[in-house]
């Protein structure tokens, strides 16, 4: 407070106050707000295709085994009633005999992917889907899919399918 040559008081201007308007704060706030969606956005894409990746490596690795079980026996397994792969047949122990290589080792050593209810899964915890015969894609071998991230077998639909198999798309 001043006081002026009459005596009478004056007050003095405050220096403006310093900081943000609401106007710069939406407008700091809406930018933030887009980036992060951006960047989740990639994220879940990422993740996607990261999961997409390891479906076709365990499909390779049941592959594998399933090649190998008909170099030794002349045939693919029988596809189970359920259409899953018939895991407990091929995988889940050694073969005591009748092996024409002799070997007592199972053809699927990684279990990782093994689930005790519905055998082999996909990274989305969805059964991996068998199939051999006439009715299969591969009818002089066999079908093998996934179902994809949302779990429905739309494998006969040719467009708008998230399935992966081995008959469409180099899988």
């Amino acid at each position: 407070m001043k006081t002026m040559c009459n005596g009478q008081s004056t007050t003095e201007r405050s220096p403006r106050k310093r900081g943000f308007t609401m106007v710069e704060l939406l407008a700091v706030i809406t930018i933030v707000m887009i980036l992060a969606a951006l960047v989740l956005g990639g994220a879940a894409l990422a993740s996607r295709k990261a999961d997409e990746g390891r479906c076709v490596q365990r499909m390779q690795t049941i592959k594998n085994a399933l090649d190998e079980y008909k170099q030794d026996y002349g045939k693919y397994p029988v596809q189970t009633a359920k259409g899953a792969v018939p895991f407990a047949v091929l995988f889940t122990t050694p073969i005591a005999s009748g092996r024409p290589t002799g070997e007592k080792k199972p053809y699927l050593s990684d279990t990782n992917f093994y689930n005790g209810t519905l055998g082999l899964v996909d990274p989305w915890g969805n059964a991996f889907l068998y199939m051999t015969g006439s009715s299969a894609h591969n009818s002089a071998t066999y079908d093998l899919w996934s179902c994809g991230v949302n779990g429905v077998d739309d494998s006969a639909n040719a467009t708008g399918s998230d399935d992966i198999n081995n008959w469409s798309s180099g899988h």
